[in-house]
């Protein structure tokens, strides 16, 4: 659509900082009426996709994108809370299964967009997934009514004195930031990697939507992996190791000679941050009071929103026209994460030590 690499950059950013606006109030909603809030998130991504592809101009993109952001942030805070009521043991896993079905979303989609690309166009793509998210917000709203009962006025008080007691404890705020760093890091990446391909790499439009949508598909299997790996090795010892492979293979894709090796590094990228997905998510359960959990996701997800709507438009004014610049600068993103997860486990190690337990 001849947009500017700020314009691009602001379709990202804008739309997360109304998530930052909106993310505790859903919170709040989620532990009371968890099956309305879930179906409003799936109409509002619905009506996204109506909206976005007949726009005729930016300002309505931009709407379209607004209520993408909305229905997402509608959508993880009941959804993430009641997948992790399990016991803690398979914790890791349970969240693998749920960050699973969101990579499969996005590799159909691109890969969808870029399948049809050359034949009906790219509007065609939006359309054809409206009907199937609005019959999707139908069942959920009726499957989740069903299994769920409303929270009572005196576990909602007892939720908020549990938010401010996780709020104010060491071991969620570093949470919170390391979910905010990788989460920063992946945003850049995935903001411009389409265009780095095109502009940069001379790659077809269709071919580079091809390629970010196997990227997430890949990523599917790589979801259950970082769970299983996070239950048995250990939470924090994977999440070091998988950050500090993110950031070597963020360094390989600029290097690469091929479009091969390129596609490659980039889907083992995608990988690892899918790996990431469920460990930090099972780490801002296992920081949290359950009955405050719903309201502790949105608390990490609205920092997270918040370094994810800064990194793009803060690197695209760093690096100017030179796009490969993009991965160094997500590299320094990533990398005080490892520290920060080291920090944490011995933290927690001081904690049990101080309990007894």
């Amino acid at each position: 659509m001849s947009l500017s690499l700020t314009q691009a950059s602001l379709l990202v950013s804008i739309p997360l900082l109304v998530q930052v606006v909106v993310y505790l109030p859903v919170g709040f909603a989620s532990d009371r009426r968890s099956a309305l809030v879930l179906a409003l998130g799936l109409m509002f991504t619905g009506a996204a996709a109506v909206i976005i592809p007949s726009s005729s101009s930016y300002g309505l993109i931009m709407l379209g994108f607004g209520f993408l952001a909305l229905g997402s942030t509608l959508y993880h805070p009941p959804a993430l809370k009641a997948t992790s009521e399990v016991e803690p043991s398979r914790l890791g896993f349970v969240m693998g299964i749920q960050t699973a079905g969101g990579s499969l979303g996005f590799a159909a989609g691109p890969i969808l967009l870029g399948l049809i690309l050359p034949v009906w166009g790219w509007r065609t793509a939006f359309y054809i997934w409206a009907p199937t998210i609005l019959l999707a917000a139908m069942y959920s709203y009726i499957f989740v009514r069903r299994v769920t009962k409303s929270m009572s006025k005196e576990k909602i008080q007892a939720s908020l004195k549990n938010l401010s007691r996780s709020l104010f404890s060491k071991g969620f705020i570093v949470v919170v930031l390391i979910g905010a760093l990788t989460d920063a890091s992946f945003t850049n990446i995935s903001t411009y990697l389409t265009s780095y391909l095109t502009d940069v790499r001379g790659v077809f439009a269709a071919v580079a939507s091809i390629i970010f949508g196997i990227g997430s598909l890949v990523g599917i299997v790589a979801c259950l992996w970082g769970g299983v790996a996070a239950d048995r090795f250990g939470r924090y010892r994977t999440a070091v190791l998988i950050t500090g492979l993110m950031a070597i293979v963020t360094a390989l894709i600029p290097v690469s000679g091929s479009l091969i090796l390129v596609a490659l590094f980039y889907a083992l990228w995608r990988c690892l941050y899918s790996a990431s997905m469920p460990l930090i998510s099972a780490l801002v359960a296992s920081h949290s009071k359950s009955e405050a959990r719903s309201l502790a996701f949105s608390v990490a997800f609205l920092a997270s929103n918040i370094a994810s709507a800064l990194a793009p438009v803060a690197t695209s004014i760093v690096v100017g026209g030179r796009m490969e610049a993009i991965f160094p600068v997500s590299i320094l993103i990533l990398l005080p994460g490892v520290a920060l997860t080291l920090y944490l486990r011995r933290l927690v190690k001081e904690e049990d030590v101080t309990t007894g337990t």
